[in-house]
């Protein structure tokens, strides 16, 4: 059986990476499926939750280092999180390299006629 509360909060991940603006956001799913969205609660969430009766309650962040998304679902507690592709190139482009490069004496590939 898959977990939609797992499934659901990485849609909203990547919802959220690609859309522009950046706005923060709350979004509650009551027991009947409904979705309330909320802009600006500065509630905790397993408060807010339970205040409106949602089954499962999801906040989306957006920083300086990159998107974060909370979540919560009776007992259990997520974060899910995501860079800005600047922040990995710098990371990946700054590692040490872990490869050598060996000069080969051939200058073309042999030819099979």
């Amino acid at each position: 059986m898959a977990d939609t509360f797992l499934s659901d909060a990485g849609s909203i991940l990547g919802t959220a990476e690609s859309a522009a603006g950046g706005t923060d956001y709350t979004l509650l799913i009551g027991g009947d499926g409904g979705l309330t969205m909320m802009a600006d609660s500065d509630w905790p969430l397993e408060r807010l939750a339970v205040e409106r009766c949602a089954r499962r309650a999801y906040r989306v962040s957006h920083g300086a280092s990159g998107v974060t998304v909370d979540g919560v679902e009776g007992g259990r507690r997520l974060r899910m999180g995501s860079e800005p592709m600047r922040a990995v190139a710098r990371r990946l482009l700054s590692a040490p390299a872990l490869y050598l490069l060996a000069a080969s004496e051939r200058t073309s590939c042999p030819r099979s006629d």
